[in-house]
């Protein structure tokens, strides 16, 4: 890619390997146009930067990326420094590791994100013992709140509403694109409907609204409490184990999640390891390969 050459927009996916460029920009933010602020987050947003190479015509680096709000960043071999965002618009908190280790708005467990078990997800806090602590997820889903109850809403309407002004989508009850939900008696003669929704929290008449696929088959009342189609089920964490060592642990129990930071890296050799099967002492893989 020549002088001037650019990245930009908010993807769900991002996978980007092998590019070499002069100038580059990686600019994950949207400046004009809906969305902008809070509401922006329609999706987990997952990016991979693999070896990209970006220099002047004599061979001084120049590549530049902002407002990266990725939930999960890996960053590989590039030779201009990418590091996670984190404000009060986009981000989710402090950096992310390569290891599946996601770090929560706050202190509570992430409502209306989609998260696969074996994901570990670590409280936002200045506090490194609590900011140690957390959840590990079980079962694969996610988790919508249990007051979420919504507006009356007719047969054949392509969305629902929060059923008052005052109930929070944007940061209290949020919910990304792409995740299921189930409504009650909105299906097909007042069976549940579960249905997907296509568009994040906006507002429309001073209400938070989603857009669904399929719609609405039969009226609901206002009040009807929505629910996660595919649940999600989790366990506190008081600590990760976070140690440094030379070698994977051989013994003692650890949890899936637990890292140990290598001390003697070496070319070809990883970072660390994530232990991936819980156990005595469980089974532990590598992480971030360190370039021959």
């Amino acid at each position: 890619l020549g002088p001037g050459s650019f990245i930009k927009g908010y993807p769900s996916k991002l996978r980007v390997k092998g590019l070499r460029a002069n100038a580059l920009l990686i600019d994950f933010a949207h400046t004009t146009g809906e969305g902008i602020g809070a509401l922006t987050r329609n999706s987990a947003i997952t990016c991979v930067l693999d070896t990209i190479t970006s220099e002047d015509d004599n061979g001084v680096p120049n590549g530049t990326a902002q407002h990266i709000y990725a939930d999960l960043l890996d960053v590989r071999g590039c030779n201009f420094p990418v590091a996670k965002a984190a404000t009060a618009t986009g981000g989710r908190g402090a950096l992310i590791q390569p290891s599946k280790a996601l770090t929560a708005p706050g202190l509570v467990f992430p409502v209306g994100v989609p998260f696969f078990a074996g994901d570990r997800i670590f409280r936002s806090s200045a506090d490194p013992a609590v900011a140690a602590t957390g959840w590990l997820v079980t079962t694969s889903g996610v988790l919508i709140a249990a007051n979420d109850a919504v507006k009356a809403a007719v047969a054949s309407q392509t969305y629902i509403e929060a059923n008052t002004n005052g109930l929070d989508w944007a940061s209290l009850n949020p919910k990304c694109g792409g995740i299921q939900i189930v409504i009650p008696g909105g299906g097909v003669e007042g069976a549940d409907l579960t249905t997907t929704i296509t568009r994040a929290p906006f507002v429309s008449g001073g209400f938070y609204r989603v857009t669904i696929d399929p719609p609405l088959a039969t009226d609901i009342p206002a009040g009807t409490v929505i629910r996660a189609a595919v649940p999600i089920a989790y366990q506190e964490i008081a600590a990760f184990a976070n140690v440094t060592a030379a070698a994977v642990p051989t013994t003692g129990a650890h949890l899936v999640g637990d890292r140990v930071w290598n001390t003697v890296p070496a070319a070809g050799g990883y970072m660390g390891w994530v232990c991936i099967t819980a156990g005595t002492p469980g089974t532990w893989k590598g992480f971030g390969m360190i370039e021959s």
